[in-house]
């Protein structure tokens, strides 16, 4: 075959291509597609700047329309969560106050499990601050000291984590196997409150905290905080 034949059949055979990935991501897409409109359209050079500066405005305020909507979203979220937990105390106070108010005092303590279950369930679906209220609630309704050992405590294994208990009153209050993980306990009474098998890891507390003498917060794996600082 002559050399000017070969020359031919080169000329002549098809050129190979790479097939190019396909674009998965719809905004690449668009850019592309925006990349070969500006190809095929002669843009006088004056006018590119103000293009893509006007593009990036456009984007810009997208992000910041998105960004609204998601923190609307976020506010709106904890707005419904502030008044759930609200209507939960709010609800609790009234029940327990009408119980108290029409029964007796023996009656009361008969219904000591049907009062742990009401409160335990409450405390669970409320934040720190309001945990503290119902504290409050039970001590000053006389509620948290027992007569009776045999007579389970209201508190047993409830959930106090992070609560603010902070300058109250709990002398002679029963707290056994309460969870008092980072509980803040500062300028707290705690005399002769019983504490057995109460969880208090990182909860903290003060100089102005009391204790039993033979208690020792330490070895409980509670911390001291200074007047100056806070419970974090």
């Amino acid at each position: 075959m002559s050399t000017q034949s070969q020359k031919i059949i080169k000329r002549h055979q098809p050129v190979s291509l790479e097939k190019s990935p396909p674009i998965i991501n719809p905004l690449v897409k668009n850019i592309e597609i925006l990349r070969t409109v500006m190809r095929s359209v002669e843009i006088p050079k004056n006018l590119i700047a103000s293009i893509i500066i006007a593009i990036v405005s456009v984007v810009v305020i997208c992000l910041l329309f998105l960004g609204n909507i998601a923190n609307t979203n976020s506010f709106n979220f904890s707005s419904t969560t502030n008044s759930h937990r609200q209507a939960v105390l709010n609800d609790y106070l009234q029940t327990m106050t009408g119980i108290l108010l029409e029964e007796s005092p023996r009656e009361i303590s008969e219904k000591s499990t049907l009062f742990r279950a009401i409160t335990q369930a409450t405390l669970q679906e409320l934040d720190p601050e309001r945990k503290r209220y119902v504290i409050m609630f039970l001590h000053d309704a006389n509620l948290l000291k027992i007569s009776s050992k045999k007579q389970a405590s209201l508190l047993l294994g409830a959930n106090l984590v992070k609560a603010n208990l902070q300058n109250l009153n709990l002398s002679s209050t029963d707290l056994r196997g309460a969870n008092l993980r980072a509980a803040d306990l500062r300028d707290t009474d705690l005399r002769g409150a019983i504490l057995d098998s109460a969880k208090l890891t990182r909860s903290c507390y003060n100089i102005g905290t009391f204790f039993d003498k033979k208690f020792e917060p330490i070895a409980a794996g509670m911390k001291i905080v200074k007047e100056s600082q806070g419970c974090s």
